[in-house]
This record gives C-alpha cells, structure tokens and sequence, in this order.
C-alpha cells in the first residue's frame, strides 16, 4: 500500500488535474515549475505561457491510499471527468490512442524513407532471406488473389495494353 496524492492546477477558468506517489505535494509543484521553465510543450504549461504565468501552484485535493498506480490513476480520471479538467492533454489511465497513431504515422512518414535510402542492400538481402522461407506460402497467396480477382486484373492489363494505364 502506498498513499498517493491528487491535485489540481487552477489557470483562470481551467483546470488540470493530477495525481503523485510523491511524499509532498510540493516535489510534484516544483517538477511542473521547472517543465513550464524549460519549454515544455504540453496544454497546461502553453495556457500558463499564454496567460504571463511563471508558477504554477497545486491545490490539494485527496490522499488516496491504494496498492496499484493504475487504482492512483483511475481515481484521477474520475476527479478529472468530475471537476471538467480542460487542460489535461490525455486519458490518466493512458495515452491518447489517437495521438499515438499519428505520432507513429508521422515518424514513418520522416524516418522510413531515409532508412530505405541508406540500407538498400541490407533491406534487399532480408526480403531475398523471407521469400526463400516462405516461398510456398506466398505463392498459394498469390494464386488465391488471382483467383479471386481474376475479373479486375484482366481489366487492368487490357487497360495497361491500350496505354490508358501508366505502368
């Protein structure tokens, strides 16, 4: 068991919402202080940015003993859902899933190319190596494709033929 802390920071009409395993609330109030200094770039410290503050003081809310942080953090989410916290960036339970795809998407879309770009051959020995593993697999996968889409391949390459269709 261990008694976690849950606050809240007020920036005008909006509010954020959190929780610390922290033995005083004011460790937890210095880290969000040195995140606002040093240009952090969650909602919280932006709208603090915004508004010409430079410290931001926690409100305590509750102790809340119990023996997971997942139980620490569904409580949070409840206050959070409770008390309207506008300025939390995420779920307490969990990262936006929403903003992690397009995190994900956003890497590959900048760093995939380039590592194309830079191991052609390592990427041409590996695809070698697979195809000759699975070559059985992949032709019965490529027949059944054909199979079932025999009508709009045959189009295609009639298309392709008259030139409609660049190759």
């Amino acid at each position: 068991m261990f008694k976690g802390l849950i606050y809240k920071i007020e920036l005008g009409d909006d509010v954020y919402v959190g929780s610390t395993k922290a033995l005083k609330l004011c460790y937890r109030q210095s880290v969000h202080n040195w995140n606002l200094r040093n240009g952090r770039t969650a909602k919280l410290y932006k709208t603090a940015r915004e508004l010409g503050i430079e410290k931001l003081k926690c409100i305590w809310l509750e102790d809340y003993e119990c023996n997971k942080l997942c139980k620490l953090r569904a409580r949070e989410e409840e206050l959070r859902k409770e008390l309207n916290a506008q300025l939390n960036d995420r779920n307490c339970c969990g990262a936006d899933i929403e903003r992690q795809k397009n995190t994900a998407r956003q890497y590959y879309k900048i760093y995939m190319p380039k590592y194309v770009r830079s191991n052609k051959e390592r990427i041409k020995v590996i695809r070698a190596r697979y195809y000759q593993k699975n070559k059985e697999h992949i032709k019965k996968r490529s027949k059944d494709y054909y199979h079932k889409n025999k009508e709009a391949i045959k189009k295609r390459r009639s298309y392709k033929r008259k030139g409609l269709i660049a190759t």
